[in-house]
C-alpha cells in the first residue's frame, strides 16, 4: 500500500463522517418541525373542532330527550280529559311551551355561535387543515348561513325542506375531523412519524443491522 493511501482513507472517512453527521442533523430538524406542526394541527384545529362537535351533539341529544319526554307527558295529561278539564290544563300548557322557547333560545344563543366558532377556526387555521377537511368547508358555510337566515330573515314555509337544510350534510365533515384527529394523535405518540415512514425506517434498518453482523 502506498504511503499516501492511509492519509487518503482517513480524509475520506472524516469527510464521510461530516456528511453523515450533517444528514443526521437535517433529519432530526425535519422530524422536529413535523412534530411541532402535528401538535399545532391537533391543539389549534382538529382538537377544538371535535370538542365543539361533541358539545353540540351532547346538547342536541338532551334537547331531543326533553322534547320527547315533554310530548309524552303532555299526551298523558290530556288523555281522556273533557273540554272542561282541558281548560284547567292551560297553566300546565304554558310550562310545556316554555320548554320549546328554551330550546329555540339555546339554538340561537348557544348552538349557532358554536357553529360560527367552527367557521372562524377554519378561516384562521386554514393551513393546519388537511385537504380532505378543507373540501367540506363550503357545507359548513351553507349550514350556518341557513341558520342565520332562519333566525334573522325567516324562510317562507316549506323552503327549508326544499333546500335540504339539515345537519346530515355535515356528517361527512364530522367523520373526517374524528378520523384525522385520531391519525394525527397517533403520529404524535410515535414522535411525529407516519405509519408508512415508520415501516420503511424499520424495514431498511433490519437488513443493515444484519449486514453489520455479517448475517445472510
Amino acid at each position: 500500500m502506498p504511503d499516501w493511501m492511509p492519509s487518503l482513507i482517513s480524509a475520506a472517512s472524516g469527510l464521510a463522517g461530516v456528511v453523515v453527521g450533517a444528514w443526521g442533523v437535517a433529519q432530526r430538524d425535519r422530524k422536529e418541525r413535523r412534530f411541532l406542526f402535528l401538535k399545532r394541527q391537533v391543539e389549534e384545529f382538529y382538537g377544538p373542532l371535535v370538542g365543539l362537535r361533541h358539545d353540540l351533539r351532547a346538547k342536541a341529544e338532551v334537547r331531543v330527550r326533553v322534547s320527547n319526554a315533554a310530548d309524552s307527558a303532555w299526551r298523558d295529561l290530556c288523555k281522556d280529559k273533557t273540554p272542561e278539564q282541558m281548560e284547567g290544563l292551560k297553566n300546565h300548557h304554558s310550562r310545556f311551551e316554555s320548554l320549546i322557547e328554551y330550546n329555540n333560545e339555546q339554538l340561537e344563543q348557544d348552538a349557532l355561535p358554536s357553529y360560527r366558532q367552527m367557521l372562524t377556526l377554519f378561516r384562521e387555521k386554514w393551513p393546519l387543515a388537511m385537504e380532505s377537511t378543507q373540501s367540506y368547508y363550503p357545507y359548513l358555510v351553507e349550514y350556518v348561513e341557513m341558520w342565520n337566515r332562519h333566525f334573522y330573515a325567516p324562510l317562507p314555509p316549506g323552503l327549508s325542506e326544499k333546500l335540504h337544510h339539515g345537519e346530515e350534510s355535515l356528517h361527512p365533515l364530522y367523520a373526517d375531523l374524528e378520523q384525522n384527529l385520531k391519525i394525527l394523535s397517533d403520529q404524535i405518540r410515535r414522535g411525529g412519524e407516519s405509519t408508512t415512514f415508520q415501516w420503511l425506517h424499520t424495514s431498511l434498518r433490519g437488513p443493515f443491522r444484519k449486514h453489520q453482523r455479517g448475517e445472510e
